[in-house]
């Protein structure tokens, strides 16, 4: 794999899991009020 592969594939990994990760820190945020 070259190196541009590799930093798209980064780029994917970020896109897909940061709206989750905030996903589930609202639901956490819900749960505690």
């Amino acid at each position: 794999m070259d190196i541009i592969e590799i930093k798209n594939l980064c780029k994917e990994y970020k896109g897909k899991e940061e709206p989750a990760l905030k996903n589930i820190n609202i639901s956490i945020k819900e749960v505690k009020r």
